[in-house]
C-alpha cells in the first residue's frame, strides 16, 4: 500500500526526533544515572525504541518494493521489517517487565527482583522472537518476489501474524492491569510510598519513579491498543478504515517510541540539567574554537611582524604570542568545564530520584 505524502513527512519527523531523543536518554542513563534494575530496563527500552524509530523509517521508504525492484531491495526491505518486528515486540516485552517489577515492588517493598532472572528472560524471549521472525522473513521474501500466497507460505505468514497479535494483546492487557493496580496503590497510600529501608528521601524518589512508569504504561496502552485492534480485525478479514490503519501502523507505534524519552526528561530534573549541560558544552567549545582561530590568526601576524623587526634590529628575539594564546584558550575551556561541574571531582546531579 502506497503511503501519502503527509504520512511520509510525519513518519520522517517522528523517526528523526525519536532517534535523537532516545540517543540522548541512553547517554544520560549510561553516564550519569545509577546502575539499578529500573534504569537498566530503561536503557534496554531506549535502545529498542531507537531501533523502532530507525527501522520504521526504512519501512516507509521501501514500502513499495516488489519483484520488479530486484532481489537486493526486496532483501533489504525484509531485513528492515525483521528488525522492526523484533524491536517492536522487544519494546513491548520490556515495558511489560518494567511495569510488573514496579507494581510488585510497590505492593511488597522488600521484594528484590532478580537481575539475573530478568536478563535470562530477555535472552530467551529474543532468541524465540528471532527464530520465529527469521522463518517469517524467508517466506515474506518469497511473497515479495511474486510467489503465490497459498499453502505453506500462507500458513507461515498467518501463523506469525497470529502470534504477534496475541502477544501484543496479552502485553497490553497485562500492562493495563498492572498500571491500574499501581494507581490504586498510590491513591490508597495517600501520597506516602515507603521504601524498604524507611528512608523518606528514597521513598519520595520511589514514588516519582512509580508515577513516571505509570505515565509510560498508559501511553503504551493507548497507542498500542489501536495496533492490536487493527491486527485482530485484519486476521478476521474485517476491513478497517485507511486512516485508522495508517495511524496505528505507521504513526502510533513510532510516536510511542519517540515520546518515551520526553517523559523521562519531563519528570527528572537531572536529565534536563544533563541535556542543558551537553548543549552548553557544544556551544561553548565551538565559540572557544572560533575565538581561538581568530586569536591565532592575529597572533601569527604579530609574530611575523616582530620577527621582521627583530631581524632588522638584529636582536634575535622571538614573539611568544602563539604560546600565550594557547594558554588563554586552555584557561577559558578549563573555566567552562569547571562551571559545568567537570573539574570539581563530584557529580553535580542528585541521583536519588532514579527510575
Amino acid at each position: 500500500m502506497a503511503l501519502d505524502f503527509p504520512t511520509v513527512v510525519l513518519s520522517v519527523i517522528i523517526a528523526v526526533f525519536g532517534f535523537f531523543s532516545n540517543a540522548l536518554s541512553i547517554s544520560y542513563f549510561t553516564k550519569r544515572a545509577s546502575k539499578g534494575l529500573g534504569n537498566s530496563l530503561l536503557i534496554v527500552l531506549n535502545c529498542l525504541d531507537l531501533t523502532v524509530c530507525v527501522s520504521s523509517l526504512g519501512k516507509v521508504f521501501f514500502n513499495d518494493v516488489n519483484e520488479d525492484s530486484g532481489w537486493v531491495l526486496v532483501s533489504l526491505f525484509c531485513a528492515i521489517t525483521l528488525v522492526y518486528r523484533i524491536s517492536l515486540e522487544g519494546s513491548a516485552f520490556t515495558t511489560c517487565v518494567l511495569s510488573l517489577t514496579r507494581t510488585i515492588g510497590l505492593y511488597n517493598p522488600f521484594y528484590r527482583p532478580s537481575k539475573k532472572g530478568i536478563k535470562i528472560a530477555h535472552i530467551v524471549f529474543f532468541v524465540y522472537i528471532l527464530i520465529r521472525e527469521s522463518v517469517r522473513a524467508k517466506f515474506y521474501f518469497e511473497m515479495k518476489m511474486g510467489a503465490t500466497k497459498e499453502g505453506t507460505l500462507a500458513t507461515v505468514l498467518n501463523t506469525s501474524n497470529y502470534f504477534k497479535t496475541i502477544f501484543l494483546g496479552l502485553v497490553v492487557a497485562v500492562v493495563a492491569v498492572s498500571t491500574v493496580m499501581t494507581v490504586m496503590a498510590l491513591l490508597c497510600s495517600r501520597d506516602q510510598v515507603h521504601s524498604a529501608d524507611g528512608n523518606t528521601k528514597a521513598a519520595d524518589a520511589n514514588k516519582r519513579a512509580t508515577v513516571t512508569v505509570v505515565i509510560i504504561c498508559v501511553l503504551f496502552c493507548i497507542l498500542n491498543t489501536f495496533l492490536v485492534v487493527v491486527f485482530g480485525l485484519g486476521l478476521a478479514k474485517i476491513r478497517t478504515s485507511t486512516i485508522i490503519h495508517t495511524y496505528s501502523k505507521w504513526i502510533g507505534v513510532p510516536i510511542n517510541s519517540a515520546i518515551n524519552p520526553m517523559i523521562y526528561f519531563a519528570r527528572k530534573n537531572t536529565m534536563r540539567a544533563y541535556a542543558v549541560e551537553l548543549w552548553w558544552r557544544c556551544v561553548c567549545r565551538r565559540k572557544v574554537a572560533e575565538g581561538s582561530n581568530t586569536y591565532h590568526q592575529g597572533s601569527t601576524m604579530r609574530h611575523d611582524e616582530e620577527e621582521r623587526k627583530d631581524a632588522v634590529k638584529g636582536s634575535g628575539n622571538k614573539g611568544t604570542g602563539n604560546e600565550a594564546g594557547k594558554g588563554t584558550v586552555n584557561d577559558t575551556v578549563d573555566g567552562i568545564e569547571k562551571d559545568l561541574g567537570k573539574d570539581t571531582g563530584k557529580d553535580t546531579f542528585d541521583e536519588t530520584d532514579t527510575i
